[in-house]
């Protein structure tokens, strides 16, 4: 993943999450600056974060495949290196597409190639999973493989959300003094 950072320019990140996240044209003035603020912040973090980003996946990417794949008896942790292998080889075989899209002058970024990219992916962790568990009924193994791959990633969002709900609220409460409205 950090080797792969080398091919992604964080200027063409930084428009494609900019083409992807808009303001609504319904916001007043004030709330629209405000949203503004909030999504460059939100789009420097995110950037300046890829890699952590990434790398936070891998847990829940291996926790969904231990239920999803408990009766080969693996335990987490051997889930959790086959999931990192696997987030890897999709970076190293994403680099060579990234850098013919930069070639030409295309933002590797940009919605449509966000969309082609987790096609790729995912069809990558699937062929991975139906090759590495071989279990009779490769229709209902590719089906899992994609139920864990979605079902992980949902967690993985969850949970950062969650995390982000109950960050923002200890900001609140430690770091903004109220103004009570006599004064």
């Amino acid at each position: 993943t950090a080797i792969s950072l080398i091919f992604f320019s964080q200027d063409e990140f930084r428009q494609g999450l900019d083409q992807g996240m808009t303001v609504s044209e319904t916001t007043d003035g004030s709330g629209k600056a405000a949203a503004e603020v909030f999504k460059k912040q939100f789009n420097d973090f995110i950037s300046s974060n890829l890699t952590l980003i990434v790398v936070g996946m891998i847990p829940f990417l291996a926790l969904t495949s231990k239920w999803f794949y408990k009766k080969y008896d693996l335990n987490y942790a051997e889930h959790f290196v086959m999931n990192c292998y696997l987030l890897s080889a999709c970076s190293i075989i994403s680099m060579p597409f990234v850098g013919l899209l930069r070639l030409n002058r295309m933002n590797a970024f940009s919605i449509e190639m966000t969309y082609i990219f987790i096609g790729c992916y995912v069809g990558y962790y699937v062929w991975a999973h139906v090759s590495f568990y071989r279990e009779p009924n490769r229709i209902w193994n590719s089906i899992k493989a994609m139920l864990t791959f979605l079902l992980g990633y949902l967690l993985y969002i969850l949970f950062v959300g969650i995390l982000g709900v109950v960050a923002v609220m200890i900001y609140l409460s430690f770091f903004v003094k109220t103004v009570s409205p006599t004064q």
